[in-house]
């Protein structure tokens, strides 16, 4: 198989200018010869004239976007969503696929995303139901996102997908188009701009700039009824993730599929905004190109973040991210260049062939999560500690359920109470950042100089408290490689070292750390930051 792919659509470039937001929008028929195909076409360059060439060649540059837009399970829902990654070299306008041979060649690949609202119709229910050969019509909507879609445009999709089929005429496509120019006009036509929530100082943004709040992306999952659902084995998963495993998802439920990852991924902080090269083994970063933070804005979340270096780049080269994988792509998993990955399916074939894909499926179906390689189960056997926090946890997500029935009618509310999604994502984060600093506290204690280290004896080593085999495995992961060269080799004095289990501290360490700075303090954290910096260099 080739990796350099002639391009035959060079006349048709399609709309992936990095200031629009909304690459492209597609209806996906079921052709009862053909199969899943794409009926229907628009972008930023499309028109009445080039619509049928614009079909055709996304459905060349995309072949899997059919089967991922209609899949497997689909029909057992009157509305079923479905996510999936879409790779594209936004240069040569192709799709290149993967090489059958290993290659450290560096390709410039862009990760987007896509979302289908699959409804279905009896053909006896259409105005031109003669049409039709099939007794019961399934198409779907599906919108092509540069960013995992947010909460206002997936109820659009869903609010006009159900107009479009409630007007029992597929023929007319007035409404399909109304959705783009809104979108577009939206998202696209004067750029956009993602926000943290968390911004202590207003943002200067331009004159009719779009902006999206980070919490936009949140809003819709469900970590509640994954911490219920999967208590202690969520840990394990996590921990998993973080090794670089292979995982496989699994579940008939296209919704809950999708949200179970997408939930997964949100407990690494900020890491549902940097997925742009997540979805192919080729791309990611190189380890010996990551640079270090240059400045440190302590009034600015994702300044502090970056200075922790998250969120980690989980889907560095040799990983990827595809939550809808078909049958079609399954050549992926085995492929030369790939050596772990998440992904979700929702078809048997794969779950019976477990043991050839994965080396931990979660099946969604029975709840269950099974580790299928004996290395693995040591490697996140949860200690004493990690099932302190994880118990905890859970208890005050059960503890919560009235406040929750009480703010049920109000989910942008809910989402931020005592055991509510942002007080279960916070305490992920607790729990990474002091795996992370107790690592770099270790490595400190390891290379420095006995009376460096005695000029310590305030923190106490909490390494081992996540497990000796974790901690070795993770530090040979792409992903630690990247946040050791690109983080201070003494973070400890910024975020305390420590297993957050081991004292079940339930507040946030970077707002304590936003609410504790006052102006001074920031002036001097920022000095402190520059003069390490040039005592770095110098040294």
């Amino acid at each position: 198989m080739s990796h350099d792919q002639e391009n035959p659509w060079s006349d048709v470039v399609p709309s992936t200018n990095e200031s629009s937001f909304v690459i492209g929008l597609c209806i996906v028929d079921f052709d009862h010869v053909h199969g899943p195909e794409i009926e229907y076409w628009l972008d930023d360059r499309t028109n009445e004239y080039n619509q049928a060439s614009m079909a055709a060649k996304f459905a060349q540059i995309w072949p899997q976007l059919p089967f991922q837009g209609l899949p497997d399970g689909a029909h057992l829902f009157d509305e079923a969503f479905t996510n999936f990654t879409l790779v594209y070299d936004e240069k040569n306008h192709i799709c290149p696929p993967l090489p059958e041979e290993k290659t450290n060649k560096h390709y410039d690949l862009t990760t987007l995303f896509g979302c289908a609202c699959v409804r279905q119709l009896n053909s006896s229910a259409l105005k031109d139901g003669a049409d039709f050969k099939r007794s019961i019509i399934q198409k779907s909507v599906v919108m092509i996102t540069r960013y995992p879609i947010p909460i206002q445009l997936k109820e659009k999709l869903s609010i006009i997908t159900m107009s479009y089929f409630d007007q029992h005429n597929f023929h007319d496509k007035s409404i399909i188009k109304a959705l783009f120019e809104n979108v577009a006009t939206v998202y696209n036509s004067h750029g956009f701009k993602v926000e943290d929530d968390d911004l202590y100082e207003t943002p200067v943004t331009q004159d009719n700039v779009k902006v999206i709040k980070e919490s936009d992306f949140y809003t819709g999952l469900n970590l509640k009824e994954l911490v219920v659902t999967f208590k202690r084995n969520l840990l394990v998963v996590y921990k998993a993730l973080l090794l670089e495993q292979r995982i496989l998802v699994y579940s008939k439920n296209l919704n809950r599929l999708s949200n179970f990852q997408y939930s997964l991924l949100s407990l690494i902080p900020n890491l549902l905004l940097h997925l742009s090269d997540s979805g192919s083994p080729l791309t990611g970063s190189d380890p010996g190109q990551v640079e270090k933070p240059t400045s440190l804005k302590s009034s600015d979340r994702q300044s502090m973040l970056a200075f922790m270096g998250l969120p980690l780049r989980i889907f560095g080269r040799g990983g990827f991210f595809q939550p809808y994988l078909t049958l079609q792509q399954i050549e992926y998993l085995t492929n030369e260049n790939t050596s772990w990955y998440l992904v979700g399916c929702s078809n048997d074939i794969m779950l019976h062939q477990k043991t050839r894909y994965a080396d931990l499926v979660v099946n969604l179906d029975d709840a269950s999560v099974e580790l299928l390689s004996s290395q693995l189960k040591d490697k996140v056997a949860l200690t004493s500690a990690d099932r302190r926090f994880i118990d905890s946890l859970s208890d005050e997500v059960l503890a919560a359920d009235d406040v929750s029935l009480s703010l049920a009618n109000s989910p942008m509310e809910s989402q931020s109470y005592r055991g509510g999604d942002d007080f279960i994502r916070y305490n992920f984060e607790d729990y990474l950042i002091g795996m992370l600093s107790s690592i770099k506290y270790d490595n400190f204690r390891s290379t420095s100089k006995l009376e460096n280290v005695q000029q310590l004896s305030s923190f106490a080593n909490e390494i081992e408290q996540f497990g000796n085999p974790f901690v070795a495995a993770f530090r040979a992961t792409n992903a630690y490689k990247i946040f050791d060269r690109g983080t201070d080799d003494e973070l400890f004095n910024f975020f305390e070292p420590k297993h957050v289990g081991s004292s079940l501290v339930r507040t946030n360490v970077i707002r304590n750390l936003f609410s504790r700075i006052k102006d001074e303090d920031r002036k001097y954290l920022s000095g402190l930051f520059s003069f390490r910096r040039g005592e770095n260099k110098n040294g």
